[in-house]
């Protein structure tokens, strides 16, 4: 997806996303769409395009191992005093909670 690409979006997308149930968390301004999230990257610095080809910079790598870190420590708080049947059933009700709320699984990043 080209640079100009990525920012056009229709009215009718637009309008169905500002109508779109949010996460208790999401305020209205935030991305709503992939094109959305891309251009955030990459207005960031995280992430660049070039013909329609995105790449991870340097910083974005930082920032990447930098929060990776950081939700291993907050995963690993969060389980210290349960067992494994305790974390798992967590974990499903979560992913229940998350389903109601628009995730999808298959919408699952990719880890490097």
């Amino acid at each position: 997806m080209a640079g100009p690409e990525l920012a056009r979006t229709s009215t009718c997308q637009r309008s169905a996303a500002k109508h779109r149930p949010l996460p208790f968390f999401a305020s209205e301004d935030e991305p709503q769409s992939l094109s959305e999230h891309l251009a955030e990257l990459v207005e960031s610095g995280w992430v660049t395009v070039h013909n329609g080809e995105y790449s991870i910079t340097g910083r974005g790598h930082t920032s990447l191992l930098k929060l990776s870190e950081l939700v291993e420590k907050i995963r690993t708080q969060f389980g210290q005093d349960l067992d494994g049947s305790e974390y798992d059933a967590v974990i499903q009700t979560l992913e229940k909670i998350a389903r109601s709320l628009g995730w999808e699984p298959e919408q699952e990043p990719q880890t490097p």
